[in-house]
C-alpha cells in the first residue's frame, strides 16, 4: 500500500517562515502569510538563500570593521606616542623660555 504525501502530511512549522528585512539585515520577522496553508519549498530554498547571502555579507562586514578598528588601533597608539613627544618638546621650549624671562629680568633690574 502506497501512501501519497499531500500538502497538509507536511510539518506544520513550514507554513511559518522568516522574512528578512531589507535595511536591517539582523532584524528577522516571523510570518505566517499562507494561513493553514504550507510555504512552497521553491519559496523556503528561496528564502534560506537570500538569508545566507545576508550572512556571508555580514560576515564580510564584520571582517572590514575589525580590520578597520585595529588599524585606528594602531593609528591611536601612534597619536599617542607623538603626544607624548610633542608634550615634552612644548615643556623643554616651556622651560627654556621661562629661563630667558628670568634672565630678561634679572638684566633689567
Amino acid at each position: 500500500m502506497k501512501k501519497e504525501r499531500n500538502s497538509n502530511d507536511r510539518s506544520a512549522t513550514s507554513s511559518m517562515y522568516c522574512m528578512v528585512q531589507g535595511d536591517d539585515p539582523l532584524e528577522v520577522n516571523f510570518e505566517s502569510e499562507l494561513g493553514d496553508d504550507e510555504m512552497p519549498y521553491d519559496d523556503l530554498a528561496s528564502f534560506c538563500q537570500k538569508l545566507l547571502k545576508k550572512y556571508d555579507l555580514l560576515k564580510q562586514e564584520k571582517d572590514l570593521v575589525l580590520k578597520e578598528n585595529k588599524t585606528l588601533l594602531m593609528e591611536n597608539e601612534f597619536l599617542k606616542k607623538e603626544n607624548v613627544f610633542l608634550s615634552s618638546k612644548l615643556n623643554v621650549a616651556f622651560e627654556g623660555n621661562n629661563s630667558l624671562v628670568n634672565k630678561i629680568d634679572s638684566i633689567l633690574k
